[in-house]
This record gives C-alpha cells, structure tokens and sequence, in this order.
C-alpha cells in the first residue's frame, strides 16, 4: 500500500477531478485504510466546496476576449480616469458589473494559501522524509522506477529523487548513479534489479551495484536473496546472478552472513553466498572487468543533478569522516601469547527494550582485520544476561603483539547504549 507521504501528492488533483485512472485506485485503497488521510481529504473538499461557492456569483461565464479587445482603442483615457483594465482599485466582470478587489484578493490568498500548504507538504515530506536520494548519473538505455504501492513503472532519469522501498531496474545497456542521503553512492550496472529501502539498506535482487559507502552512526546493509552484507564504511561490488552473490571488497571491510554463518572480507577479497550454505572463504578478488566497471571513472556525475542533490539533501562529506560513538580498547604485549576470543561484560540497567547492538571489529596495530561479529540487543534488553564471549571463526590467533577491539553501536533496533567492560580471553 502506498504511504501518506505518497497520495497526498493526489490530495488537490482529487479535488479538482483531475486523478488518473491509476491514481484513483491507488489513492482509494490508501484511503480505506488510513483514517487519517480520509480526515484531511474530507477538510480539504469541504474547503474547496466553501472557497467555490463564495465566488461562485462572481465566477466568469465566458470568454475575456471580446471585453479586452473592446477597450483596446480607448486604453490611454481610461488609464487618465483611473478605470484602466490593470487599475488595482476595480476589475471588470463579464456582465459590466464592477466589483471591488478585496474579494478577488482573499479568494485568490485563500487559493494560492492552499496551494502554499499543499506544495509545503509534498516539499517537506518527500525531500525531508520519504526521499532517500537522487540520480545524478544516467546513460544507455536508462531505468525505470517503481514507486512503493504502484504498480506502474516511469522512466528514472536524471535528478529523479528516490523515495523509501522504491524499485529501480536498468535496461540493456543502461547505467544509473545514485547519490543517497547521508553520504553513500551506488552505481548500478545494465540488467540490474533492485530496491532502495532507505538510505542505507539495499536490497539487490538480480545485476551488479558498487557501494561507496559514507561512515556515520547507522551502517549500511545490502540484501541479496543469498545473505546480507553488512558495512563499515567501504566501499564494494556486489554481483548477484540466480542464486549465488559475490561480494568483491574494494576498500575496507565487510561482514557477509547467510542463515548458516558468517565471514569477514578485507580490501582485495572476494567470496560468494549462497542461501542456507556458508559463506566460501575468502579469497582474491578475481573478476577484473567487474572491478574496472566499479572504478571506471568515466562513470562520473551530471554537475547540475550533483549540485541539485547537495542543495536537497545538504551532504559534502566532512561530517562523515569517522565513526562516532566509537569505543576502542588496545590489549598490548600479546605476541607471545594466543587469543582465543573477546569477552563483553556489563551490568543490567533493568530496561527490558530499546537497547543499541554493537558491531565487533578486531584489527591488529595495524588495522589489519582478525574478526568481525555482531553482539545483538536483545542481550542487553534480558536481565539475566550480563555477559557474552565471541570466539574467532578459524580459531585462536597468536603473534600479533597489540589487539584492538572496537565495538560500533548499531541504532538499527535501538537506541540505549550500555556500559561494557571489554576483556580478551588469552593463553
């Protein structure tokens, strides 16, 4: 079903009689569902009807020709008497009748008001609210785009915004750039299916998309039909063909998962997904044209729908440098010694929902990746459970003298961060 911010597009066109077939049943299943939608069209037609009848015994019956030509031949005397048709004191109605302009100027207000308000909503509510993002690259054959709740589909072409859990598919050889609020970019390949569930949550159905994700406090995740990618700021190839993903790590790191387990990716790597199996393990990354397509940089944005999106969504990237809130622990003099996992501990605050999760991230000194995990939030939301351990997936590591454990929170399901006293388990 379509949301509010959707058919409120369709409010004033419903008014007016000027919904398309199409329009008309989406706005009218919405309706039937949504009372509060039903309040504000029933206002809104009983304004219209209210503004139209106050003006109704002044309302123009015919054509202005005949009355403008007319006056053209004496326009300089009567702009000598004060009577020339653009004298803001009076107007001429068709019958000759003159009426004063304080009428027509509080239903005119009354009028472009409603259109103020109408236009404030759509303004408001699509940029700030349900526009996630804009195309600022299109070539070949172009895109179509599906809006959430529509089953119709419209060319995507350059500066089209793109809403929440809008579908997005490629044509032949066509190709689309995508700037997404908060800092990310996708570029999305010929024959490519997917959908934007928000700033930063993708779900690829089919094709192939590079991510070049911005860093802030909510991650980013990508949805195959094969398992989910998580994010920490990176940028990476996803190609999904039938039913196995393959997920190339251009920079920085990633967290693949599918229903049987998870793996980590560092820059240069490469591994497929396949539903209900684990992920294969990490290896070169291999498919050089794939990674030519990611970083071509012949793929680059149209200047005027780049300079549009700024002024929109406001974004240039200084504040997304680095993950806030971001707690870091270093353990030293560890070389002699094997680390067999990471401890979290932490006392209940008695609060049984709305707890943050955390991303667990364990690089060496020189932030070179050991493993990545997730700590869920409902760990914190039970009171009985005040401590987890996470082992490494290929087991204890050794020779590695300074350990840093960092641990990102995820506001993904909640907001309440907790107080955790991180120890390394170690031999």
């Amino acid at each position: 079903m379509a949301t509010c911010s959707q058919v409120n597009t369709f409010f004033q066109a419903y008014v007016d009689g000027e919904l398309s077939t199409s329009e008309d049943v989406v706005l009218g299943a919405h309706l039937a569902q949504c009372a509060r939608c039903r309040d504000e069209i029933t206002s809104l037609t009983e304004f219209h009807q209210e503004l139209v009848g106050a003006c109704a015994m002044h309302r123009q019956q015919g054509s202005l020709r005949g009355g403008v030509l007319a006056h053209l031949p004496d326009m300089e005397p009567a702009l000598a008497h004060g009577s020339h048709p653009t004298d803001p004191s009076v107007l001429p109605s068709h019958s000759g009748v003159r009426f004063p302009l304080s009428l027509v100027a509080v239903a005119a207000m009354l009028v472009m008001g409603l259109m103020g308000i109408a236009f404030y909503a759509f303004s408001g509510q699509v940029v700030t609210q349900d526009a996630v993002g804009m195309v600022i690259h299109s070539s070949g054959a172009g895109a179509v785009l599906r809006e959430a709740g529509s089953n119709e589909s419209r060319a995507a072409t350059l500066e089209t915004l793109i809403a929440r859990d809008d579908i997005l598919r490629t044509l032949d050889d066509g190709q689309l750039g995508i700037a997404l609020d908060r800092g990310s970019s996708v570029k999305v390949n010929h024959d490519t299916h997917l959908a934007v569930l928000d700033a930063r949550n993708v779900f690829v159905y089919e094709g192939q998309a590079f991510f070049d994700v911005g860093r802030d406090r909510a991650h980013f995740f990508v949805n195959t039909p094969a398992g989910e990618i998580l994010v920490f700021g990176t940028s990476f190839v996803v190609d999904v063909t039938h039913d196995v993903t393959t997920v190339i790590v251009v920079k920085g790191d990633v967290l693949v998962s599918t229903s049987a387990g998870r793996s980590a990716l560092t820059r240069g790597k490469q591994c497929q997904l396949r539903r209900g199996q684990l992920p294969t393990p990490p290896e070169d990354a291999s498919n050089q044209a794939l990674l030519a397509w990611a970083t071509g940089i012949e793929y680059e944005p149209d200047s005027h729908a780049a300079a549009l999106y700024q002024e929109l969504f406001g974004k240039d990237g200084a504040d997304l440098v680095a993950l806030p809130a971001e707690a870091v622990y270093a353990v030293r003099n560890l070389k002699d010694r094997e680390v067999g996992g990471v401890q979290l501990s932490w006392e209940s605050d008695g609060i049984a929902a709305g707890h943050c999760g955390y991303f667990l991230h364990v690089t060496d000194s020189d932030d070179n990746l050991l493993f990545l995990d997730t700590v869920p939030s409902n760990l914190f939301n039970d009171r009985n459970t005040q401590s987890v351990t996470f082992t490494p997936p290929d087991g204890p590591f050794s020779g590695v003298d300074v350990v840093h454990v960092r641990l990102i929170p995820d506001y993904h399901r909640g907001a309440i961060e907790s107080a955790i006293r991180v120890n390394l388990i170690v031999h």
